[in-house]
C-alpha cells in the first residue's frame, strides 16, 4: 500500500544472523511490480462516421475498470455546436461496478413542425405599411363613397399580415444542417472519487 503508481523493481535479500558454512547471504532475482491507478477508461468505437439526416447510427461504448476501481459510472453527451441538434441515447445510462459495454445511438434532428410558446409580435414595419396605404387611399379618393371604400381596403390589407402571424401552421424546422459536428461523450463516477473521462465523436451529417 505504500507503493506509488508506476513500476517498482524489488529484490529479496537473506542475511544470516551469524556466518556459518550452511547459512550464507542470498539475493533473489529482480521482481518488477506494476502499480496501476484506481480509475476507469472510456472507449467509444468507432469515434468518427457519417450518416444522413433522419437516420441513426449506433456504436459501442465500453467502461473498463483499472486497478480495482469497481464503482458505477454515469454516462452523458453534449454537442460542441449550439446549432447542432444531434440526439444521443444510451442502452444503459449507468454502467454498474466492474465495468461493461452498452450501445450509444446518435440521431440528427430531422425536419419537424415548429413548436413555440412565445407570442408572435407583429413587425412594427406593418404599421408603417398600413399608414402608407391609408394615406395613398386618401390621396386617390375624390368622392366620399370612394374614400370609405379605400379606407376599408387599406385596413384589410394591413390586418392580413397580422392574422397570418398569429399561427404557426406551415412553419418547419429543417433540423440539423449538413456538415461535420463533434459530440463529447462523458463518463463520471460517483462520489467520493468523482472521476471523469471524455471521448470526442466526429459525426458527418449528409443530406
Amino acid at each position: 500500500t505504500t507503493l506509488t503508481v508506476g513500476i517498482h523493481n524489488m529484490t529479496a535479500v537473506f542475511t544470516p544472523d551469524t556466518p556459518n558454512p550452511t547459512s550464507i547471504t542470498s539475493t533473489s532475482s529482480v521482481l518488477s511490480q506494476v502499480v496501476q491507478p484506481n480509475t476507469f477508461t472510456l472507449t467509444v468505437d468507432p469515434t468518427s462516421f457519417a450518416l444522413t439526416i433522419g437516420s441513426s447510427v449506433s456504436v459501442n461504448l465500453t467502461i473498463t475498470d483499472v486497478g480495482g476501481f469497481n464503482e458505477p459510472v454515469q454516462l452523458s453527451c453534449t454537442s460542441t455546436s449550439a446549432a447542432a441538434e444531434i440526439g444521443c441515447s444510451f442502452g444503459i445510462i449507468t454502467i454498474p461496478p466492474g465495468g461493461g459495454t452498452t450501445r450509444l445511438t446518435f440521431t440528427p434532428s430531422a425536419p419537424h413542425p415548429c413548436v413555440t410558446t412565445a407570442s408572435v409580435a407583429p413587425d412594427s414595419r406593418l404599421g408603417y405599411f398600413g399608414f402608407g396605404l391609408a394615406a395613398l387611399a386618401l390621396f386617390l379618393a375624390r368622392k366620399r363613397r370612394r374614400l370609405v371604400q379605400s379606407l376599408a381596403l387599406a385596413i384589410a390589407l394591413c390586418c392580413m399580415p397580422l392574422l397570418n402571424g398569429c399561427g404557426t401552421s406551415g412553419c418547419t424546422d429543417f433540423g440539423v444542417k449538413p456538415g461535420t459536428y463533434v459530440v463529447t461523450v462523458t463518463a463520471t463516477s460517483a462520489a467520493p472519487n468523482a472521476l471523469t473521462q471524455t471521448q470526442n465523436v466526429t459525426i458527418t451529417v449528409n443530406p
